[in-house]
């Protein structure tokens, strides 16, 4: 009787045992595979981070370069720019569900609007100020349609040199008849998803002014990734900023030593610094054009 009554709490014990089993073999390996996954994601971040160190080492005045990108498989990827750490951390999700790995990268600056893709076509572009202030590198994941009327020829060379299947260069007409499928972007007129104001220096997203820009790089910036183009142009301001009082001290030593243009080139300076504290653009672009013209093979400040 006593070994009938034991087989019932024997079996209910193994029975236990055998769930706790079960269900350990079961966290765990869901464990491992989230360990897989977390894995792949922080690989492919350190490939993407590999892949933009040639973007961001141009370093040549007025050179763009580019290049296709295949990941190895679909991913959600998200640029999310810190002013305030001058910083930009990457994202990268493959299950969703499942919280994505994060990077944060120094030194770069990277405009992109978030994608779920494999394809993506990445270049690169100086930030001259007149110097250059830094690289900046743009990742398309989708198509871009740009009206070639009113636009500039420079811009138009630049683009079609690309010679990316995301960027297409068309006709008014096509973009009206909605045969170019993709952001739309006009020059000098409306009635596109992105209108540029290339002689003011404004980019307007559906009607709305969205923020100025500087240069053909800013343009760019604005046009590939306007969420984050403001926390990145202060990053690129205050590493401007930095860069002028480093040339303030070298206009000095200049001056000191018999060239009398670096006292000239000193007040440009100080000109470019208050506006950037300012925000004032254009007086920016105006002090950048004077230390052009007057950094001459005598007397050089950069």
């Amino acid at each position: 009787m006593k070994k009938a009554q034991g087989m019932p709490f024997a079996l209910i014990f193994a029975l236990i045992i055998g769930g706790v089993i079960l269900f350990l073999a079961i966290f765990f390996s869901g464990k491992m595979l989230g360990t897989g996954t977390y894995q792949k994601e922080a690989e492919l971040t350190r490939s993407l981070d590999i892949l933009f160190n040639p973007m961001s080492s141009i370093r040549q005045e007025g050179v763009t370069i580019s290049r296709y990108y295949s990941l190895p498989e679909k991913a959600n990827i998200s640029f999310k720019c810190d002013a305030e750490k001058d910083s930009q951390t990457i994202s990268i999700l493959l299950e969703k569900g499942k919280k994505p790995f994060a990077y944060a990268m120094q030194n770069k600056y990277i405009f992109s609007r978030s994608f779920d893709t494999k394809n993506l076509w990445i270049f690169g572009k100086p930030f001259e100020m007149p110097w250059r202030v830094d690289d900046m590198i743009f990742v398309v994941s989708r198509n871009y349609c740009f009206d070639s009327q009113n636009m500039p020829a420079g811009i138009k060379d630049e683009l079609s040199a690309l010679n990316s299947s995301f960027i297409k260069i068309t006709t008014a007409a096509m973009i009206s008849s909605k045969k170019c499928s993709g952001i739309t972007v006009c020059f000098e007129k409306s009635g596109c998803d992105i209108n540029v104001k290339y002689t003011l220096k404004e980019v307007r997203l559906r009607g709305k002014l969205a923020a100025s820009f500087l240069d053909d790089s800013t343009m760019y910036a604005l046009i590939f990734d306007p969420e984050e183009y403001d926390c990145n142009l202060k990053r690129l301001m205050k590493r401007l900023d930095f860069q002028a009082d480093i040339l303030l001290e070298k206009a000095s030593i200049l001056e000191s030593r018999g060239c009398y243009e670096a006292g000239g080139m000193r007040q440009e300076l100080l000109g470019m610094k208050t506006a950037i504290a300012n925000k004032d653009y254009l007086n920016i672009q105006s002090y950048a054009a004077n230390l052009k013209s007057k950094n001459i093979a005598s007397c050089e400040l950069y």
